[in-house]
């Protein structure tokens, strides 16, 4: 099967300078920390603690995932801008719970 390849968007540059500059001066929070708060989006995660897998990454700028939370009915167009949901919340909320199950993290 050929290869497609992926036409060049120039806008796609500038949103990801864009998105990257908005985490990268976006005060980190601690995964533990679990006040409510709306809205949707993404986010990252970074490790920080003494689990010798990811001591190359523990304490740096590199996330060790990348994830989104959408505003309800987002992927079907649907969404109305004046509602807003706490998916961001929730999601995270699920990542906690995950680590939380983890024994050695």
């Amino acid at each position: 099967m050929p290869l497609r390849p992926r036409p060049y968007n120039p806008e796609l540059g500038e949103l990801t300078k864009s998105v990257e500059g908005a985490l990268l001066h976006t005060e980190a929070q601690r995964l533990d920390d679990d006040r409510v708060f709306l809205g949707a989006g993404i986010y990252v995660l970074y490790y920080h603690g003494p689990h010798d897998l990811y001591q190359p990454i523990a304490g740096t700028a590199t996330p060790i995932y990348v994830g989104k939370a959408e505003q309800r009915g987002g992927r079907k167009a649907r969404n109305d801008a004046s509602v807003v949901g706490r998916e961001l919340w929730g999601r995270l909320e699920e990542h906690r719970k995950s680590a939380a199950w983890a024994k050695d993290l």
